[in-house]
């Protein structure tokens, strides 16, 4: 049986009504926590086009192999990769305010 995360999580901490928040945001801090880009690029690139398991990114994986090696078969590389996103990049840049 599947349960709901949210659906579990309101069990202990229900719904609060908008006055109680709004009170509530005049007593808190806000903060927020990120990753290093290059540590999301390598973990997009060994969660997604390197496990194999999601038939999507296989094909996506793929594709870009065959983009920079025609003809061949192999697996994509780190390097593969971050020159497609290059490659996407520059496209995107160069074709903005064209179309």
């Amino acid at each position: 049986m599947h349960i709901d995360n949210l659906f579990l999580a309101r069990k202990f901490y229900p719904k609060e009504n908008r006055v109680t928040l709004m009170q509530s945001m005049e007593h808190s801090f806000s903060f927020i926590i990120v990753r290093h880009p290059f540590e999301r690029l390598i973990s997009a690139f060994e969660d997604r086009l390197l496990s194999m398991k999601n038939a999507y990114y296989s094909r996506v994986s793929q594709a870009i192999y065959h983009r920079y090696h025609p003809g061949e078969n192999g697996k994509i590389s780190f390097r593969d990769f971050v020159q497609y996103i290059i490659d996407d990049v520059d496209y995107r840049n160069s074709t903005a305010g064209k179309i």
